[in-house]
């Protein structure tokens, strides 16, 4: 078995693939499985800036609600009391407003405007 690998040899990562001395690195091309590929960062992109068009859309109760809580981490009763609504009122707009974004962005979608909300 010695001798089947005897013939393998150790090579830096920081060694050059060309023979160069300033050229790329063997590292440069390892692929990182943890970093994001181009693709879903566009995708997230889009994504990210149709939904902020669409909450734009949405009424300013709706969206001062959907900024509290999601923004501010502030909690429905916290928001009841700052917009002096009752809590079942701060339910229905977080509701009505998500509802609105979800509908919206599958519109978008469907058309071909933007990327999926669907988890990978």
């Amino acid at each position: 078995m010695l001798g089947e690998v005897s013939y393998l040899g150790c090579v830096s990562l920081h060694e050059t693939i060309e023979d160069t001395t300033d050229g790329p690195i063997l590292m440069d091309s390892i692929e990182d499985e943890n970093s994001p590929n181009a693709l879903d960062m566009i995708e997230s992109n889009q994504l990210t800036q149709e939904l902020a068009r669409q909450i734009d859309r949405l009424t300013d109760k709706e969206r001062l609600v959907i900024s509290l809580y999601y923004y501010e981490e502030l909690s429905q009763k916290e928001i009841a009391e700052v917009l002096e609504l009752s809590e079942g009122r701060i339910s229905q707009l977080h509701s009505q407003a998500l509802l609105k974004l979800k509908t919206s962005i599958n519109r978008a979608q469907n058309e071909g405007a933007g990327p999926s909300l669907a988890p990978r």
